[in-house]
C-alpha cells in the first residue's frame, strides 16, 4: 500500500484501499468460481459464493462509513453509470449473510411478486436496497417470525413492501425514524446493537439519487418482555424509467 498524501484527509484514502482491494478480491473469486474443475464441485463452489455475499456486505457498511462520516459525499455513490437493475431477484435471492442470520433466528422470509416486474434503470448502488431493508428487518424481528416482501408494479412504478414484528416506532417516532442518528425507544430498549444510519441510508438512495419514495409505519402488536413491539412495514416506491 502506497503511503497517503498528508494533505489529504486519511479516511477518504483508506476507504479507496479498501475498496480497491475488494473489488480485487471479487474479480479473484469470481474467475475462481466459474473454474470448470470448480464448478464440479459444489461445495467448494458455494463456499466461494458465500465468501463473495460477505464481500458484498462489507461493501455496504463500507458505503455506511463513507456516509456517516461525510454526509455530502452522495455524489461518490453516482460514479458508476446507470444500468438495468433487477430488483425482483435482489430480493428473491438475498446474499448468503442474511440467509444465515434468517435461518439461525429461525425466520421466515416470503417473497410474492406479479409476473414481469420490469428491470429498473437505476446506480449499482440500488442493488443495496434489499441488504438495508433486510439488515433492519432481520436485526428487530423475534425468532419464529416472518419477514413478508411483496413486490408489485404500478403504472410508472416498482412498489417494495417489507413487513416484520419489531419494537414499535411510536406515533411521535415515527416522522423522523428515517433521520440519520435517529432510533425509537422501543428498539433501544430491545438491546439491539444499531447506530441509527441505515433508513437514512435508504432514503438517500431512493430519494435523492433514484427519484422514489419511502414510506415507514408502525402498528402495535404485543408486548414482549416489556418492551412494546409492532408491524413495521417498509414501503418503497421506484420510478421504472
Amino acid at each position: 500500500m502506497e503511503s497517503a498524501d498528508n494533505n489529504k484527509p486519511l479516511l477518504p484514502f483508506l476507504m479507496h484501499e479498501v475498496y480497491a482491494y475488494m473489488n480485487s478480491s471479487k474479480s479473484k473469486l469470481n474467475s475462481l468460481a466459474n473454474n470448470r474443475a470448480i464448478q464440479n464441485n459444489d461445495l467448494l463452489r458455494d463456499e466461494i459464493l458465500e465468501v463473495l455475499s460477505y464481500i458484498e456486505q462489507i461493501n455496504l457498511l463500507m458505503n455506511y462509513v463513507d456516509f456517516k462520516e461525510n454526509p455530502e459525499s452522495i455524489d461518490s455513490l453516482l460514479d458508476s453509470e446507470p444500468g438495468d437493475i433487477n430488483i425482483l431477484q435482489s430480493f428473491q435471492k438475498p446474499n448468503q449473510y442474511f440467509r444465515n442470520l434468517m435461518k439461525g433466528k429461525r425466520l421466515k422470509y416470503k417473497v410474492q411478486a406479479e409476473n414481469n416486474i420490469p428491470l429498473i434503470k437505476g446506480y449499482p448502488i440500488l442493488r443495496s436496497i434489499v441488504n438495508i431493508m433486510l439488515d433492519n428487518a432481520v436485526k428487530y424481528a423475534p425468532n419464529d417470525s416472518e419477514i413478508e416482501c411483496t413486490i408489485e408494479s404500478e403504472k410508472n412504478d416498482i412498489i417494495i413492501s417489507m413487513i416484520n414484528e419489531g419494537p414499535l416506532v411510536e406515533s411521535d417516532e415515527i416522522k423522523n425514524i428515517n433521520n440519520k442518528g435517529v432510533r425509537g425507544r422501543n428498539a433501544l430498549s430491545c438491546g439491539k446493537r444499531g447506530h441509527g444510519f441505515g433508513l437514512d441510508f435508504l432514503n438517500e438512495i431512493v430519494q435523492k439519487i433514484h427519484f422514489g419514495k419511502l414510506e415507514l409505519s408502525s402498528k402495535y402488536s404485543v408486548d414482549l418482555n416489556n418492551i412494546k413491539y409492532g408491524t413495521f412495514e417498509c414501503k418503497i416506491s421506484l420510478p421504472i424509467l
